[in-house]
């Protein structure tokens, strides 16, 4: 595991699993406020219910890329493993990941709508 203990790379994914949840926390600060089925205070259980499925996805997938990221960064990105970048990977990860689905998203410029009809 490239030299690194599997007592280090647990500690590493706890630090990556703390900046996902400072991410979603910020997210959900920053949330739409307006809709009336949302609670007027932050509330755990309507954010769980709501997102329950999407994050532990999330965290199963942050969790294989913190172990390819760490074992491989010096390798990749020529930084030596560390507690900070695994913080860093937890809430980049989120981020890119969202990022990532709205460029795939996005439609290209030119193209209808919906198809023209034959007739």
């Amino acid at each position: 595991m490239g030299g690194l203990s599997p007592q280090w790379f647990a500690a590493a994914f706890l630090f990556a699993l703390m900046g996902l949840f400072i991410r979603w926390y910020i997210r959900a600060l920053s949330g739409v406020k307006n809709n009336p089925n949302s609670p007027a205070k932050f509330s755990f259980a309507y954010w769980w219910a709501n997102n329950g499925k999407m994050k532990i996805a999330s965290i199963f997938a942050t969790t294989v890329i913190v172990f390819l990221c760490l074992r491989f960064s010096y390798e990749w990105f020529t930084l030596a493993p560390s507690m900070v970048l695994a913080v860093g990977i937890g809430i980049g990860f989120d981020w890119f990941f969202a990022f990532m689905v709205k460029l795939v998203n996005k439609k290209p410029a030119g193209i209808p709508d919906k198809p023209a009809e034959n007739g």
